[in-house]
């Protein structure tokens, strides 16, 4: 519901995601492990017609492409990090 009310649509009735994540250690100047991710998402949302005010079905499939470096951390307390992130999800 949090998802639908941020991108004002009246419901997401399917969310799926087809990804491959790759670790790539070439080609980094700051000699880090980037992460690559490609796939496919595909949803189906409810939006509501600005001129009719009525609910109407709009399935989508798009792309996606992402890189991420990460930053070099100046603390070692990797551990409770990944514990807040799980704590999140």
């Amino acid at each position: 519901a949090a998802l639908a009310a941020r991108f004002r649509l009246s419901e997401i009735t399917r969310l799926e995601a087809d990804v491959v994540l790759r670790r790539d250690k070439s080609g980094s100047a700051y000699d880090s492990d980037d992460v690559h991710m490609d796939g496919t998402v595909l949803a189906t949302v409810t939006q509501k017609c600005v001129r009719t005010n009525e609910d109407f079905d709009v399935n989508l499939e798009f792309d996606v492409n992402a890189a991420v470096r990460p930053v070099q951390s100046t603390e070692t307390n990797d551990d409770a990090d990944m514990e807040e992130i799980e704590r999140a999800l």
